[in-house]
């Protein structure tokens, strides 16, 4: 295999925009208001297309090709990117609320055309979804009248869109912004002394040595403890907002919203929480085999992601990111070459640096619209996971892109998580591969605690939510005691008795803020199992991991998980899932015995 070229480590934002000043902005806001408006104008009054499949063909073909248009959202999308690697630049962040506001107006303006065909009569509507001139926007049409007696009026769904900023995200962001600028002094792994941001201690909590664990611990709880207050009324904020979106739009359940926007069923996911929940003998033995390990009785709540053992190779972003591309040739070449041109034209920010926000992500917006990844490689194993992971995410982006329209490019979240953990399990395979038995034992508890984290975890967050939302709704105000009571419980349900020290946890966790979404990494995760054991067996099979990696929202998760013979209306199908996870606990837990380790 080539070598890579990874010289381009930082993003090269030019396809978007030349600068932050750039005067194409107002050019590309001035064309996208120009058709928009030419849009609205053809079609706001008619109501033929409404009746006649032809028509609203015509008028569907108009509507795909605004989402698709360049510079749709050139202006939004760079300074989103650009204020994560300046977090700390108030005047990038003021243009990014403008891009918003401007994308807003625009949605504002184009609404009507959803709300307008989710008024058809259903016996009209059953006539157009027959429609051969409609079979390229089935499923879209589809969703659109499911989703429509949820729907308000033009204006008062404009009026929700207009008031958000102000009843829930400036909420948000107010706390998150408190607690990113904190800073404590705290040990560091090498003996020195000094301060760290909240970023820094989170990775300090689960670093080797108990005497720096312990100073993070003590750091993190203090900053909690300070914004306990805000985030109480914070939280029930964002609490009162949901409760009236559901009130005016008549859900019946606090996660109903968020099911039908990833177009999957309310049984679905309630089979992956209950399936999950009922296996919380698996996350417990696990924080049972690391405590052993630590030689310890039980693991504080901050001690969670603790590791073990020796696994200190480095890994340079360079050497990195070629391993990373030797697993994606060998799984299909395309996978291969979209991550090669994507680290060869700067679409990966890749390197941890100052006022740089912390994690990884991956972001796609559609048509015309470069796929960015964010990294923040500090030459761990953990990192080159990391690498794989969000490629896995632009990977799955770039096919949708290319195979869908602009209508059906984008995949729901019940499926987000799939291909960033497929890609991910086989770097692990790979480094265990390499690894001695020490290293190997190290990576093994590293595995688990990915999967341990974004499977029994995210069930938790996904139970408390739940419980906070029905709480609130029951008892109108929830005091910061009652959300730790019910944090602790949901904690202890599946950590045992390491949850210890779990108050004021939920604090900064950002996951409740984005309302039921994490049930998505435990059904990303234990699909992936799936697929990852079919292509195991069967290499050909990748071949129909590319069919659903290319898929978009053409169809809904379940069809099209049953043209590869899955069902994910099965419990069983999740149980065994599961039991990949059992068996490499197994296995671990093997190998740490014949290791003397326990």
């Amino acid at each position: 295999m080539t070598k890579l070229d990874t010289s381009k480590t930082e993003w090269d934002l030019s396809p978007l925009l030349a600068g932050d000043d750039d005067p194409k902005i107002e050019e590309y806001r001035k064309a996208v208001t120009e058709k928009v408006d030419a849009f609205v104008e053809k079609w706001r009054d008619r109501d033929d297309y409404l009746k006649d499949p032809k028509v609203l063909r015509e008028a569907l073909d108009e509507y795909e090709r605004l989402h698709a248009m360049p510079g749709l959202a050139y202006d939004d999308l760079y300074f989103h990117l650009r204020t994560r690697v300046e977090t700390q630049n108030k005047d990038l962040t003021a243009k990014l609320q403008l891009a918003e506001d401007f994308a807003l107006s625009i949605w504002n303006k184009m609404q009507f055309f959803s709300l307008k065909i989710g008024q058809i009569p259903e016996d009209v509507q059953k006539s157009l979804l027959r429609a051969d001139e409609l079979k390229t926007y089935y499923h879209w049409l589809d969703k659109v009248f499911r989703a429509a007696r949820y729907k308000l009026s033009e204006k008062e769904e404009a009026i929700l869109n207009l008031t958000s900023t102000a009843s829930y995200s400036n909420w948000v962001k107010m706390l998150q912004r408190f607690i990113s600028k904190e800073e404590r002094k705290v040990l560091f792994a090498d003996g020195s002394t000094g301060k760290a941001n909240w970023e820094m201690l989170s990775s300090l909590a689960g670093d080797d040595s108990v005497k720096v664990r312990q100073a993070a611990k003590v750091a993190i709880e203090d900053i909690q403890n300070k914004y306990v207050d805000v985030a109480e009324a914070e939280l029930n904020s964002v609490l009162q907002n949901q409760k009236v979106g559901d009130e005016l739009r008549g859900h019946k359940r606090p996660d109903q919203h968020r099911h039908m926007n990833d177009d999957i069923d309310s049984d679905v996911v309630d089979a992956v929480v209950k399936t999950v929940e009922s296996r919380n003998d698996l996350s417990r033995r696990f924080f049972d085999l690391k405590a052993k390990l630590h030689k310890v009785d039980h693991l504080a709540y901050s001690e969670r992601a603790v590791g073990y053992g020796e696994a200190t190779a480095e890994y340079p972003y360079d050497q990195a990111a070629n391993l990373v591309g030797e697993v994606f040739q060998e799984l299909d070449p395309d996978f291969y070459d979209i991550y090669s041109n994507m680290l060869a034209t700067g679409r990966v920010d890749a390197l941890a640096r100052k006022n740089k926000s912390g994690g990884a992500f991956c972001i796609s917006i559609g048509p015309q619209h470069p796929v960015y990844v964010m990294l923040n490689h500090t030459n761990t194993m953990r990192d080159v996971a990391t690498i794989a992971h969000e490629m896995g995410h632009a990977i799955h982006s770039t096919l949708s892109i290319r195979a869908q329209n602009a209508l059906n490019c984008d995949y729901p979240t019940s499926v987000a998580e799939v291909a960033s953990t497929f890609m991910e399990d086989f770097i692990y395979q790979r480094l265990l591969e390499e690894a001695d038995e020490e290293t190997e034992l190290s990576l093994r508890v590293g595995l688990l605690n990915d999967l341990i984290a974004s499977c029994h975890r995210q069930i938790a967050c996904y139970q408390f939510e739940q419980d906070i939302h029905q709480g609130y709704r029951q008892k109108g105000y929830l005091s910061k005691d009652e959300i730790n009571d019910l944090f602790n419980a949901r904690m202890e349900g599946y950590l045992g008795k390491h949850a210890e020290g779990s108050d004021n946890f939920w604090v900064a966790w950002p996951h409740i803020r984005n309302y039921f979404y994490v049930y998505s990494y435990a059904s990303g995760i234990l699909i992936s199992k799936a697929l990852q054991s079919k292509v195991k067996k069967d290499k050909a099979f990748i071949s129909k991991v590319k069919e659903f990696l290319s898929a978009g929202s053409s169809k809904s998760p379940k069809e099209i998980f049953a043209d590869m013979g899955i069902d994910i209306t099965d419990k069983a199908f999740w149980q065994e899932g599961l039991k990949e996870i059992e068996q490499q606990l197994d296995e671990t837990e093997k190998l740490a015995k014949k290791l003397g380790k326990i």
